[in-house]
């Protein structure tokens, strides 16, 4: 399996952690100096096999932007919003999907219980 990177960005130096091969545990891997945050991500991508690259958007304790989101490189953000986008759209899309099957089970349960479908 492939694993995540997760990115927290910052104006001088940026953390980054990485899940295990699981992808159900991540550690803290290293910070880098921002201006080669790209090189190192890189590097790492051609030695390790990583599904997805998550960034952080910072945020103030009141769930306001924090004063470093202004230093987030709009590419991150439009992707990120359209990451979200399309994450909203498959749940809604699976929640529909279960919803169906269950009404689908109901359906038959019923019938099953007033004689309609034989056992």
């Amino acid at each position: 399996m492939s694993r995540i990177i997760a990115i927290d960005y910052g104006r001088k130096r940026t953390g980054i952690a990485v899940s295990d091969t699981l992808q159900m545990i991540a550690n803290g891997l290293t910070t880098v100096p921002t201006h080669q945050l790209l090189q190192f991500l890189l590097d790492y991508v051609a030695k390790e096999p990583v599904e997805r690259i998550l960034v952080g958007l910072p945020k103030q304790m009141n769930n306001e932007a924090s004063e470093n989101m202004k230093n987030i490189p709009d590419a991150i953000i439009a992707a990120w919003k359209k990451q979200n986008a399309a994450d909203d759209a498959e749940q809604k899309a699976k929640r529909q999907r279960l919803q169906k099957d269950l009404n689908n089970k109901i359906t038959i349960a019923v019938a099953k219980a007033k004689g309609v479908l034989a056992e």
